[in-house]
C-alpha cells in the first residue's frame, strides 16, 4: 500500500493576553509610532495517543514608546489526527515553525492579515494589537494550523 498523505489541522485563537511589562495594559499607536509584534510555533509532536499533534504558540505585542507596554500570550495547540488514521503508523512530515517580528507603524485597531507565513505551520491568519482601553483583551492572534502526516497501513 502506497503511503497516504493528509493534513492534522485546526483554527486556534490566542486568549486573553498577560500584562507582562510596561507601565499599563494599554499599546497606544498612533500615528508616528511602532509597536512590534512576534508570532512563533515551536515544539511540534504527537501526544502520547498520537489522536492529536501538539504546537506550542507564543505572541506579544510591545509598545515602541511611552511606557513600554509589553503583552504576551502562550499555549499549546492540539490538531486532531484524522480519525481514518488510527489503525496506521503515522509518520509527522517536515514542517516548519514560524518565527516572525515585526513592526507596526501608526495607529491599528483593525485586525491586520498574517501575509508572511507560507510553507509554514501556519496556514493562515489574523492578528490585532490595539483596540479601546486597555488590550489585554483587544490584541491577540487567530489562525489556522496545519501539520502534514502520512500513514501506511502496516497489518
Amino acid at each position: 500500500m502506497p503511503w497516504q498523505n493528509t493534513l492534522a489541522k485546526a483554527s486556534y485563537s490566542s486568549g486573553r493576553l498577560k500584562h507582562s511589562g510596561g507601565g499599563d495594559a494599554d499599546i497606544y499607536s498612533q500615528s508616528g509610532r511602532q509597536t512590534q509584534v512576534e508570532l512563533r510555533t515551536s515544539n511540534v509532536r504527537p501526544d502520547d495517543q498520537w489522536k492529536n499533534i501538539l504546537v506550542d504558540v507564543y505572541y506579544s505585542v510591545r509598545e515602541m514608546r511611552s511606557n513600554n507596554t509589553f503583552l504576551t500570550w502562550s499555549g499549546t495547540a492540539a490538531l486532531p489526527v484524522p480519525v481514518d488514521t488510527s489503525k496506521y503508523s503515522v509518520v509527522i512530515r517536515d514542517v516548519r515553525n514560524f518565527a516572525g517580528s515585526w513592526i507596526v507603524r501608526g495607529k491599528v485597531h483593525d485586525p491586520l492579515s498574517l501575509t508572511n507565513a507560507d510553507n509554514t505551520v501556519i496556514l493562515r491568519g489574523e492578528y490585532r494589537i490595539d483596540g479601546g482601553g486597555d488590550d489585554q483583551n483587544n490584541a491577540g492572534f487567530d489562525v489556522e494550523l496545519g501539520v502534514p502526516i502520512s500513514y501506511i497501513d502496516r497489518h
